[in-house]
């Protein structure tokens, strides 16, 4: 769990992820500088329940990929069979972890990620599905579904460790942990597996980083990141780190010039799950500013 200023919720949250039925659970915080107690309530919850574990303060991360990606490298994962990652602020149904063991067993899949409950501070709750046929690049163009819905065998996620320590310096341009997770396994020919069953109350509030992207306020949002050209910079980080610069799309953006940007265009349908999805990326291939990335 990466957690920061999060006294709020954090107190339900762990609540139903130590309450997990069927799997023995270990639970390790990073607790980025915090100003509300947040790090001293974690240290009492270390003293009362030996399956608690608070990893050294880190001083200030600045971001919740940055506490992720902390957390994810610095971990001990040697005497477990899978990881899973955990947002301070939501809850979790008692059998989430359960299911997710029992399909990534018996569909041989290396990562797991579900659909959430989208739950409001009025009490509302709407289902966010995630689900959709995995296409050949979607895993560097987008996460397959909220991060703190991920697990991962921990064989994998051990190799996964590997890599965040070799590319550390690019980590520092990748906003979002769950995009990286699904690109490293995809591109390493794992299969990951998408629930279509909700497994978690995905809490929406002020203080949200990311949230369920819903609404038009995020829509705005989102508009404004692919104009800048959020899309480009982000998906060239994972490509990076994942490895994967020989695959088509990121081959084509290197290139300049309208034909590359046109085949990109081409191609958006195997980079998004969704067809809205693949038609906004094909826009955005088409229309916004490519940036400057040090990695070309």
């Amino acid at each position: 769990m990466a957690a920061y200023n999060g006294m709020r919720f954090i107190a339900p949250q762990v609540d139903s992820i130590l309450g997990q039925f069927g799997v023995e659970i270990t639970l390790v915080v990073s607790v980025d500088d915090s100003t509300d107690g947040t790090r001293e309530w974690v240290e009492a919850l270390v003293q009362r329940d030996a399956r608690v574990q608070m990893m050294p303060s880190p001083g200030r991360l600045g971001s919740a990929a940055a506490n992720f990606f902390r957390l994810m490298s610095e971990v001990s994962v040697d005497s477990y069979d899978y990881v899973a990652l955990a947002d301070q602020d939501d809850i979790w149904l008692p059998g989430k972890v359960d299911r997710a063991v029992d399909v990534l067993s018996r569909h041989d899949a290396a990562g797991y990620s579900s659909s959430v409950w989208s739950w409001s501070e009025d009490g509302s709750v709407s289902l966010v599905d995630k689900a959709g046929r995995q296409r050949e690049w979607d895993h560097l163009f987008s996460s397959p579904g909220p991060g703190c819905t991920h697990v991962l065998r921990a064989d994998v996620f051990m190799r996964l460790q590997q890599v965040l320590l070799e590319h550390r310096r690019v980590l520092t341009e990748v906003e979002y942990h769950d995009w990286l997770d699904y690109a490293f396994v995809r591109e390493n020919g794992w299969d990951w597996y998408i629930d279509t069953e909700p497994q978690m109350l995905y809490r929406q509030h002020d203080s949200n980083q990311i949230g369920a992207n819903r609404g038009l306020g995020a829509k705005v949002r989102r508009v404004a990141q692919l104009r800048r050209g959020w899309m480009w910079e982000q998906a060239a980080a994972v490509i990076e780190v994942v490895g994967a610069q020989e695959a088509m799309p990121a081959r084509l953006m290197k290139q300049r010039g309208l034909g590359a940007r046109l085949r990109l265009a081409a191609v958006a349908p195997k980079c998004r799950r969704r067809r809205i999805d693949a038609g906004v990326l094909a826009l955005s291939f088409l229309f916004t500013e490519r940036p400057t990335v040090e990695s070309w």
